[in-house]
């Protein structure tokens, strides 16, 4: 099965306008089937195949001359030999056609840097992250249980070829680390890189503490400080800072921690499908559900609104705040209809702050005729409070 992506539209807008695409994301996030299926009419290629990724290193020009079709060519790997991307640029390609050359790769700092130096303007840069849960619903796909999306993660293999979950999370992780991470020389060990993967998993939804996570996988401060950057850098995870009016506060308290797939989470912990109703860690995996949700729209439609989270020294929490204008939203997130201390908590804030505050709660059961209790499922007067238009 193919997945629509809310990606391919932007795509299609970039291949109008440059010459090169550039599409990059986190491991099996299907940036091969989503380029061929866009690009029909392109030649494909990986160099990720020995053989022409030496015919490309000895020569780049007569590879690419004999490789594209006349629509234009895929490569994918392109990170494996960098050179090809100069002579797409050269004197024999300057009359190229927009949207000829689409270049498929891992997302990483080093990998942007590399269609950016080389082709400058004539690039056209895309992340495709894990699907998100109205990819889901718009594919048909999205579960009427939470825990099966919880366990099952967000990653296109689960849902395109109905993959055995255990093992595909296995392999992607596994692939990750030996391929992403050890050819880059960003790891010294990568058994130890491991350790600390499962440790941040632990630590989802939590204050990051920095110590403790160093100290359990036996590493410096400064290496976990380095991979945590790693991990944000490959789109496993990203961080939320916490809330303050001085925006150098913000910067410098310690934020939450959040993967964009819980199903990574469910695999690095053991969790099997069977026990994770019941697990302690079933509350802040759908709480960082939503957050990856959240946080994935505002990627795509480029909105510049920031999360946050807000904390005081008396324990008081609100788990999301989103700046939204001259307004606020307040969020909590929880499986189940339970009495917690939100409205409590909001309206505390709400004195504190002097802000106009909209608050709602995301539960993974229907609340009928209460308009601030959000379904997980259907999520769309959060959106069109947002401005949101899916």
């Amino acid at each position: 099965m193919t997945l629509k992506r809310v990606s391919t539209v932007e795509i299609l807008e970039g291949a109008e306008e440059f010459s090169a695409v550039g599409l990059l994301g986190s491991r099996q996030t299907g940036k091969t089937i989503l380029s061929q299926l866009i690009f029909k009419e392109h030649a494909y290629v990986s160099l990720e195949d020995i053989e022409l990724r030496t015919a490309a290193t000895t020569a780049p020009r007569t590879f690419l001359n004999e490789n594209r079709s006349a629509a234009g060519i895929i490569i994918d790997n392109f990170q494996y030999v960098p050179e090809l991307l100069s002579y797409m640029q050269s004197e024999g390609f300057a009359q190229n056609k927009k949207g000829e050359f689409i270049l498929c790769g891992p997302q990483n700092t080093q990998n942007v840097a590399l269609l950016k130096n080389h082709l400058k303007e004539s690039v056209s840069l895309h992340t495709l992250y894990p699907l998100s849960l109205h990819e889901l619903a718009d594919n048909y796909q999205l579960p009427t249980n939470v825990d099966t999306v919880l366990y099952n993660g967000l990653h296109p293999a689960v849902y395109a070829n109905s993959n055995d979950t255990h093992h595909m999370y296995r392999q992607l992780i596994t692939l990750y680390i030996d391929k992403d991470v050890r050819e880059y020389g960003q790891v010294e060990n990568v058994t130890t890189f491991h350790s600390f993967l499962k440790s941040c998993a632990a630590r989802v939804g939590q204050v990051i503490n920095i110590t403790a996570l160093a100290n359990d996988s036996d590493i410096s401060d400064h290496t976990a400080r380095r991979w945590l950057t790693l991990l944000e850098d490959h789109n496993c995870i990203f961080l939320v800072k916490p809330y303050h009016t001085s925006f150098g506060k913000r910067l410098i308290k310690s934020p939450k921690l959040y993967f964009y797939d819980p199903g990574i989470v469910c695999s690095l912990l053991k969790i099997s499908q069977e026990e994770l109703p019941r697990h302690p860690m079933k509350d802040v995996l759908f709480e960082s559900l939503i957050m990856a949700e959240l946080q994935s729209h505002y990627i795509h439609l480029k909105k510049n609104i920031e999360l946050y989270f807000w904390r005081d020294k008396t324990e008081r929490e609100i788990t999301c705040l989103i700046d939204h204008g001259n307004s606020v939203i307040a969020l909590d997130m929880i499986p189940t209809r339970v009495m917690n201390s939100f409205s409590q908590n909001l309206a505390y804030w709400t004195k504190l702050s002097g802000k106009q505050v909209e608050g709602f709660t995301i539960t993974a059961e229907k609340e009928p005729n209460n308009p601030q209790n959000l379904y997980w499922r259907h999520l769309y007067p959060l959106y069109k409070t947002l401005n949101i238009q899916l």
